[in-house]
């Protein structure tokens, strides 16, 4: 089965998939990568001081349409037919900040937005733990933000956990797994800039 016909099936009957989806999913992950690295003319080797991040969140593909989703069997999952990806990676001197809009019913990308950030110009750095009920939905979101000089900012939802409305009631933590790519990031973000 083809990927237009087996999303359009996955996202409006009720079809097992999860791990198919995935598999195409990373294959667009794998090719933001590329095209982060393509568009700002850099090779692997001259962004490997981190691992890259890849962050990938719902976004309308364009104006008018629809973003299905997906709930996991446990609810703490949600899949989606067209996202927003973001690429963070990490050179000997910059940061390069790539982002698009990505339709994985196709595999299609559109709107590449890149910039290259001197580690020098990083004023501050900020996570936030929100707690958010949206549409019958809890959810916890992470953002990681980078303050930059000129009032500038960039903001990335590094996660959106959805959760039971009694846990959220409870109080949440930022997922161990988050914590660990964050502290990461800000141990080289920090030596790089001297800290």
């Amino acid at each position: 089965m083809d990927r237009a016909k087996f999303m359009k099936k996955y996202f409006r009957k009720k079809i097992k998939g999860a791990q198919d989806f995935d598999a195409y999913a990373q294959e667009d992950y794998n090719k933001a990568l590329v095209r982060a690295r393509s568009i700002l003319g850099l090779t692997e080797a001259e962004t490997n001081e981190l691992n890259p991040l890849v962050v990938s969140l719902p976004e309308a593909f364009f104006k008018g349409s629809s973003i299905l989703f997906k709930m996991s069997k446990k609810n703490d999952h949600i899949r989606y037919n067209q996202a927003r990806v973001t690429v963070f990676l990490f050179g000997e001197h910059q940061l390069f900040y790539y982002t698009a809009l990505i339709d994985h019913e196709r595999g299609a990308f559109t709107d590449d937005y890149t910039v290259e950030i001197p580690y020098g110009s990083i004023v501050s750095i900020e996570t936030n733990s929100i707690r958010f009920y949206e549409r019958g939905t809890n959810h916890h979101y992470i953002d990681f933000q980078l303050y930059l000089v000129n009032d500038h900012a960039i903001t990335v939802r590094m996660k959106d956990v959805v959760v039971d409305r009694k846990i959220l009631q409870a109080g949440v933590s930022i997922p161990e797994d988050t914590q660990t790519v964050l502290h990461n990031i800000m141990k080289l973000l920090r030596a790089k800039r001297g800290l």
